[in-house]
């Protein structure tokens, strides 16, 4: 895979959240087959699989923090 790949830590550290959040919701973009992965020992490394995936999530996330700071 390339440079885009991460393994969960990585991008629970990013994205600001728990590892166990970001591990389903990672589960769920492998079962619709948005992702791809490799084992390195212990760690799994993702990737997303298309670049427009990765603007689709990133403007649901977005939607979804702006819709929280709006209750809270």
């Amino acid at each position: 895979m390339g440079p885009s790949e991460a393994c969960v830590s990585e991008v629970a550290d990013k994205l600001n959240r728990s590892e166990s959040a970001v591990s389903h919701h990672i589960r769920i973009l492998r079962m619709k087959g948005l992702v791809r992965w490799r084992r390195s020992g212990k760690a799994i490394y993702y990737v997303l699989k298309r670049l427009f995936s990765l603007r689709i999530i990133r403007n649901c996330w977005m939607n979804m923090t702006e819709m929280t700071e709006f209750v809270l």
